[in-house]
């Protein structure tokens, strides 16, 4: 099972492998923030479309493909934390893809790739993906949901 997100017919979908670690960076760097779990009353129908006031994603909106709206609030603290990170951390140039043009990715994000053995050019090219994505869907946030079977 994948993941399909999307707003205004854009989308962004990614099977869960490169999620995991996608979602451990962000969580690493501050980009997705607690809580994890569900609120106590998440199951009136409340959370789905409500800004968290967050300083990032929740990490609840991310961890299930329940058509939760991760808004363009949290979306742009979460970019500007990123942000933060390329100008005051050190930084890798990683060229993606055989054409592509190098990418500044922060240190941080590297070493959680690296610690946890996971091939680093698959996952660049997704992690460049998403933060792509997320830059697109900051004016009209996104709905998490279950990727369509093919």
């Amino acid at each position: 099972m994948g993941f399909t997100m999307g707003f205004h017919g854009v989308t962004w979908s990614s099977g869960t492998p490169a999620m995991l670690p996608i979602q451990m960076a962000m969580r690493v760097i501050g980009m997705k923030v607690p809580p994890n779990d569900f609120p106590a009353d998440y199951y009136d129908g409340e959370f789905y479309n409500q800004d968290s006031g967050a300083p990032g994603i929740p990490g609840f909106k991310l961890n299930a493909n329940d058509g939760h709206v991760v808004t363009p609030r949290e979306i742009r603290a979460a970019l500007a934390t990123y942000d933060a990170l390329l100008n005051t951390e050190e930084c890798l140039d990683i060229v993606v893809g055989p054409r592509g043009a190098p990418v500044r990715v922060p240190m941080a994000v590297v070493r959680v790739f690296i610690a946890e053995e996971y091939e680093a050019a698959w996952l660049f090219e997704h992690w460049t993906t998403w933060i792509a994505f997320l830059r697109r869907a900051e004016h009209a946030g996104f709905n998490v949901c279950r990727q369509a079977r093919q």
